[in-house]
C-alpha cells in the first residue's frame, strides 16, 4: 500500500501562523521534502521536529521527484513544504502533486497561510469573482515579446472578473508599469493595491486608483 503526500502550508512571516495540524503531520511523516532545507530547518528546530528532511526544488524536481515517488510507493508518508505559504504555487509542489495523481498515490492538503489570499483579503476589494496568476510569465525583461499571448489572456480575464491577484516575488518596475497601463487600456479606471514583504512582520500595502 502506498503512502500519502501531504502538502503542508508554512508561515509567511509569523511563526504563530503555523497550524497544529501541520506540526503534527511534520512530526509523524517519514520524510519532509523542503524547497530550501536551510530555511525549513529553522522552522523544524523551533517546533522541535526531528523528522528527516530532503531537498526538493526547481533544479532537482526530475531526479528527486522520481526518488520521492518511489518512497511513496514503498509506503512512506511524505510532507512537502515550500519556503513559505502554500506549496504548489510557483514552486515544484505542483509537479509532485501531478506525479502522485498520475500514479494513483493519495494526496492531501494541510492548508494555512497564503500570500496571495492574504493580499486579496487585505485589499478590501470585491473578491466574489477574481482570477489568480503568476507574474513570472508577464516579465517583459525576461521573456520580451514572447509573452504577448499571456497579456491577451490577462486582458480577457480582467474584463470577466472583478479583481486579479498577480503573484510575483520580484516584478520589475517596467513590467509593473506596463501591466497597469495595459489594464487601463482594456478596462479603464480601476483600483490597484501593491502588497510587499508579506513574508515579514513589516508587510507594506500601497493602494491607489489607476486612471
Amino acid at each position: 500500500m502506498s503512502g500519502t503526500l501531504y502538502l503542508c502550508a508554512t508561515p509567511i512571516g509569523n511563526l504563530g501562523d503555523m497550524t497544529l495540524r501541520v506540526i503534527e503531520i511534520l512530526k509523524t511523516v517519514d520524510i519532509i521534502a523542503a524547497e530550501d532545507t536551510r530555511n525549513t530547518i529553522k522552522l523544524l528546530n523551533h517546533f522541535e521536529i526531528k523528522t528527516p528532511m530532503t531537498s526538493y526544488h526547481q533544479h532537482n524536481l526530475d531526479t528527486k521527484g522520481s526518488v520521492l515517488i518511489e518512497k511513496l510507493k514503498e509506503g512512506k508518508n511524505i510532507a512537502l513544504v515550500s519556503d513559505a505559504g502554500m506549496p504548489g504555487i510557483s514552486d515544484p509542489g505542483e509537479d509532485m502533486a501531478k506525479r502522485c495523481r498520475l500514479e494513483g498515490i493519495p494526496v492531501t492538503i494541510a492548508p494555512g497561510a497564503s500570500a496571495g489570499i492574504s493580499a486579496l483579503v487585505l485589499s478590501g476589494m470585491d473578491a466574489r469573482r477574481y482570477f489568480s496568476a503568476t507574474g513570472y510569465s508577464m516579465d517583459l525583461k525576461r521573456y520580451g515579446t514572447r509573452n504577448w499571448g499571456w497579456y491577451m489572456v490577462f486582458g480577457i480575464l480582467a474584463i470577466l472578473c472583478s479583481i486579479g491577484v498577480i503573484w510575483q516575488p520580484a516584478l520589475g518596475a517596467f513590467t509593473l508599469v506596463y501591466m497597469i497601463a495595459y489594464a487601463l487600456l482594456i478596462i479603464g479606471i480601476f483600483r490597484v493595491m501593491l502588497s510587499f514583504e508579506l513574508k515579514s512582520l513589516h508587510k507594506r500595502n500601497k493602494e491607489a486608483q489607476a486612471e
